[in-house]
């Protein structure tokens, strides 16, 4: 009998807010942020916050939501870029 295929390896989104970010999901975003907070500003494997994720999926609104929220404009990722040097990228 074969052995089940291996399970798939886990999504480059760190989490669901990464996800509703990414997604531009606002209602679930400003769900998740609001039963905790520190979500805003988490981190994922590439030190990428939902923030940068919003500037890189032109995501506007779900941007405004997290700053509104308080999230830091001025987290950096592991290559040393905030979500402002990601937009100017584009």
């Amino acid at each position: 009998m074969a052995s089940d295929p291996s399970p798939p390896s886990p999504a480059p989104l760190g989490s669901q807010v990464h996800a509703a970010a990414v997604n531009g999901d606002r209602s679930v975003l400003l769900r998740l942020i609001t039963v905790d907070p520190s979500l805003r500003d988490r981190e994922d494997q590439f030190g990428r916050t939902p923030l940068m994720y919003c500037v890189l999926a032109d995501r506007l609104d779900c941007a405004e939501t997290l700053l509104k929220a308080g999230a830091s404009v001025n987290k950096t990722d592991h290559s040393q870029r905030t979500a402002l040097h990601l937009a100017a990228q584009k």
